[in-house]
């Protein structure tokens, strides 16, 4: 049982725990562009995908405040 919940850790569990780090360092920092690495096109892909947008949609609402700032 041992390889298989170490299987399951590596496919389900550091893709979520890395997505996580990501958005926590994004939210201290603020830094951009912020990028996932999308490792496969099941769920946690979906999610990816998904962070993926949301930050360039971030990046899209920035350019368009600071372009109307100016």
């Amino acid at each position: 049982i041992w390889p298989l919940s170490s299987y399951l850790q590596r496919i389900i569990s550091y893709p979520i725990v890395g997505l996580a780090a990501i958005t926590r360092r994004f939210s201290k920092e603020r830094t951009l562009p912020v990028e996932a690495k999308k490792l496969g096109d099941d769920e946690i892909g979906e999610l990816v995908d998904a962070f993926n947008a949301m930050m360039k949609e971030i990046r899209h609402n920035e350019r368009e405040l600071s372009d109307a700032i100016v």
